[in-house]
């Protein structure tokens, strides 16, 4: 998607990933949504707290808002949906049956306290290859069923922790995630020393809330490949210990793309609206568009 393709319609975006599609056989869509809990939301809000105060409380309930995140999913349809903040209640009673009858199959997150990560792949196209969840993010990997020489896919689908100045948190997650792609990939790695998949033999995503903006030591880490002991920026700091380093270089799809949403969250704690929901890719194997 170019700069001037940025304030495309449903109707539009479709046409343009079907398009993609009949001009590459490799393309495939992936989108990241945090859905906002229930108890987050509309249960916070009938007790007088809410997190999103400009929406009203009746388009809140589940009843209300199920109905219409349903109408986008169903219109969108990408290949691979990633989502986080996700209930049980609504894992089995809404995405689980609409999205496997339109042909996805499903994962959801394990032994979460309230809400957690469910992320969903289109069956026609990929078969899983293997599934890990973290406290914070799951891994799954993808093989492709129609185009033989693709990669394996790694989607890691994460809500880092939403604490503004948890870093050392979000780092330490972020770490822990990195290490387990690599293990499932059977790349080079502490937990396998003798794996031999490199980095440009694989195509891996990293979607999701990272509950931190792009000037964040976490981005840092992924863009560069390695965060220096003791790095800071104004949320605090980050890889208290000893340095380290990845074997990926990721990007960022929405810059590459040409476009970025204002803010994904209205009212942080430091009182800004901060973008803080991103798809990244690893450019050796990826193109965005």
């Amino acid at each position: 998607m170019t700069k001037q393709q940025r304030n495309l319609s449903r109707e539009e975006f479709c046409q343009h990933l079907e398009e993609a599609k009949r001009e590459n056989p490799k393309a495939f869509s992936i989108s990241s949504w945090n859905i906002l809990a229930d108890r987050l939301s509309y249960q916070l809000r009938i007790k007088g707290v809410s997190r999103v105060p400009h929406y009203p409380t009746e388009k809140l309930h589940w009843d209300s808002r199920g109905v219409e995140i349903s109408k986008l999913i169903s219109t969108l349809k990408t290949d691979v949906m990633c989502f986080q903040e996700i209930e049980v209640f609504n894992y089995q009673g809404t995405f689980e049956p609409l999205l496997n009858k339109m042909g996805y199959e499903g994962v959801l997150q394990k032994d979460f306290k309230y809400s957690g990560l469910a992320t969903f792949f289109n069956s026609q196209l990929f078969e899983l290859v293997s599934f890990n969840s973290r406290s914070r993010a799951t891994v799954t990997v993808l093989k492709h069923k129609q185009v033989e020489d693709m990669p394996l896919i790694a989607i890691a689908n994460v809500h880092l922790m939403g604490e503004y100045t948890c870093t050392e948190d979000r780092f330490n997650q972020t770490k822990s995630l990195l290490l387990e792609i690599q293990k499932d990939l059977n790349m080079p790695c502490p937990s396998k020393p003798k794996g031999t998949t490199k980095p440009e033999q694989v195509a891996v995503f990293l979607c999701g809330d990272f509950n931190c903006n792009i000037d964040s030591g976490v981005h840092k880490l992924a863009f560069e490949g390695k965060l220096d002991k003791g790095y800071q920026d104004e949320a605090g700091t980050y890889n208290p210990k000893a340095d380290f380093a990845h074997p990926f270089i990721f990007k960022s799809s929405y810059l590459e793309a040409g476009t970025s949403p204002p803010f994904t969250f209205k009212g942080h704690m430091n009182s800004r609206n901060d973008e803080v929901d991103f798809i990244l890719f690893t450019p050796l194997t990826v193109q965005a568009d």
